[in-house]
């Protein structure tokens, strides 16, 4: 047995939840007493500032959006949060959007999706901008109301239970119908939520603002502000906003 610790076999890899690490309790009278303590329960009390905790629990796909953990997720995690976990690679980053007691739901938009694999090297935040978190993602979205549809650059980020959603058009759509909804957001609207946009109708940019309602995941778009639809089923058909609402 080695007699200094400049003496030790180094540990190579990862240290495991459970490895032990002697420790000095200076609060025993005295000196003080070599004590053991796991890696879990000292970086329990390192503070982080990186802003990221490490989760020492097991965590196992589920499905492309969801991930099992162990019971009690629901008193650890919240809406909002945010989480980051290897798969055989580097990092991949997502949002919690749904906590039960033994299920995370997550979204990393279009950017990032669970595998059927390994989860390995967790960890979890619930401040504003931990290191290397992206804070905005990608998304794709369904249409209705097109014979061709539209494309965009549609991005998200969430704070909390507020989903901020961007979507800057990069080409208009071919109307085929007076209605016009997207579809399959990222994350669902707990409430009705009510917004202002601009729309394109029959090629053009109205000088009034259009409405958008948002049910669930699904977002109808209206020509004006008196209600949904009430547009050309025909020509170019488009949009341009950044709105949030409550999930």
């Amino acid at each position: 047995m080695a007699d200094r610790i400049s003496e030790l076999p180094e540990l190579a890899a990862t240290p495991a939840v459970d490895d032990l690490l002697a420790i000095t309790d200076v609060s025993d009278p005295g000196t003080g007493t070599t004590k053991k303590i796991t890696t879990t329960n000292l970086f329990a009390y390192l503070p982080d500032l990186t802003g990221w905790t490490p989760v020492a629990v097991a965590w196992a796909y589920a499905s492309a959006t969801t991930i099992t953990v162990p019971a009690g997720a629901d008193t650890i995690y919240s809406v909002g949060d945010k989480i980051r976990f290897k798969q055989g690679g580097a990092y991949k980053y997502y949002y919690i959007i749904t906590v039960a007691a033994a299920l995370l739901t997550v979204t990393g938009g279009s950017d990032y999706t669970v595998a059927n694999a390994a989860i390995t090297n967790i960890y979890y935040s619930k401040v504003s901008s931990p290191v290397g978190f992206p804070g905005w993602f990608n998304c794709a979205v369904g249409y209705t109301g097109f014979s061709a549809n539209p494309t965009a650059t549609i991005k998200f980020s969430i704070s909390g239970r507020t989903f901020f959603f961007n979507y800057v058009t990069t080409g208009a759509g071919t109307s085929s119908a007076v209605t016009f909804t997207l579809t399959g957001l990222p994350v669902a609207a707990v409430i009705l939520a009510f917004g202002a946009t601009n729309v394109k109708d029959n090629g053009a940019w109205q000088a009034g603002a259009g409405s958008v309602y948002i049910n669930g995941t699904t977002m109808t778009l209206g020509k004006t502000m008196t209600g949904a639809g009430g547009f050309t089923a025909s020509g170019d058909k488009d949009t341009s906003f950044e709105l949030f609402y409550e999930i």
